[in-house]
């Protein structure tokens, strides 16, 4: 059976969180039998019964691949990506000493590509960090988890632009993480009025390139 995975634009606690199996919790104690007879109120002078103490949340646990490629401007552990996405691992990992987090960079040309070829047959990783770009493709393959309902209070802090950028067809497929903005430098003195939306970009480079 296809396994599907977990893909980020952003978030890797909140994914990392999501793809982990957790301890089971302990099952609810049975009823008592029907010929068992009902407890006996204490005694007036016997003092208020305790509750028996509550077992402290089990942690994190299971082993996870995740993929990402932090790497590719500027080397492993050089960049300030990889250094604040391996202090995350190694905070997650302490924190949760049956969790064991196996971090994969992948250069960012092969990733989108290794990540569906992988996939398709069977394998790849639990999660991966990287923009939405192929995000529709990778849900047709049936790749991906459906995330509805499962991260709600990352959703909830998350702007609207990134979770719908996060979505297919009405679904969420990833986890929003952050965005990015494309910027535009100008040389005022040669570009009085600079194109102020795509639409006018687009038609400025043409008269340009008709005119050059």
């Amino acid at each position: 059976m296809r396994k599907t995975k977990l893909v980020a634009l952003f978030g890797a606690l909140a994914i990392i969180v999501g793809a982990c199996t957790t301890a089971a919790s302990p099952a609810p104690a049975s009823e008592a039998p029907a010929s068992q007879a009902p407890a006996t109120e204490a005694p007036a002078s016997q003092g208020p019964a305790t509750e028996a103490p509550t077992a402290a949340p089990a942690g994190l646990s299971g082993t996870v691949l995740a993929w990402h490629s932090y790497g590719s401007s500027g080397g492993l552990r050089v960049t300030a990506e990889v250094t604040t996405w391996t202090r995350i691992v190694e905070a997650l990992e302490a924190a949760n000493p049956g969790l064991t987090i196996n971090s994969l960079d992948v250069p960012f040309d092969q990733i989108f590509k290794k990540f569906t070829a992988e996939s398709a047959a069977g394998g790849g990783p639990d999660m991966y960090i990287a923009p939405n770009d192929e995000l529709g493709k990778e849900v047709r393959g049936g790749f991906l988890a459906n995330l509805d309902g499962k991260i709600d209070e990352v959703v909830a802090n998350s702007t609207d632009v990134a979770v719908e950028g996060s979505k297919v067809n009405g679904q969420l497929f990833m986890v929003p993480e952050s965005l990015k903005a494309v910027a535009m430098y100008y040389d005022a003195e040669k570009i009085p009025n600079p194109p102020k939306t795509t639409d006018e970009l687009l038609r400025s480079s043409r008269t340009a390139a008709r005119s050059a």
